[in-house]
């Protein structure tokens, strides 16, 4: 990956989603590439529980919230918000050099496709 922490976010996004666990994917909206912008939610031990993988990237700091996508999450999309001010906040990921600015932050994110999360899964075992 050329981009700025793009292995460190697809390392983190791998270990999330180990063990052939289940994934659900969740959302119709596209973005400008025509790529399907989706929640993502990896079932765990526990039947009926799941992670929720979008917040857990941003919260760590190895994905951004595109607010201009938050149709696609309507129950979630405030506290995706609140989960990068966390991770801005405890200087985690993209931001561990203090606050590099969104233009400079968006360059180290990777992005949650269904294209990525199948590649993820699939390489991953």
């Amino acid at each position: 990956m050329k981009q700025a922490g793009g292995v460190e976010a697809r390392d983190y996004l791998r270990s999330m989603l180990t063990d052939n666990r289940e994934i659900i994917l969740m959302g119709a909206e596209k973005d400008q590439y025509g790529r399907s912008v989706v929640e993502v939610f990896a079932m765990t031990d526990t039947p009926g529980l799941e992670v929720g993988v979008n917040g857990e990237m941003i919260l760590a700091g190895m994905a951004h919230y595109y607010e201009r996508y938050k149709r696609s999450c309507p129950e979630n999309a405030h506290r995706y918000d609140f989960l990068e001010q966390e991770a801005i906040s405890n200087k985690g990921g993209v931001w561990a050099n203090g606050d590099l600015g969104l233009a400079q932050a968006e360059v180290g994110v990777i992005t949650l496709s269904i294209a990525k999360i199948e590649t993820v899964r699939t390489n991953s075992h």
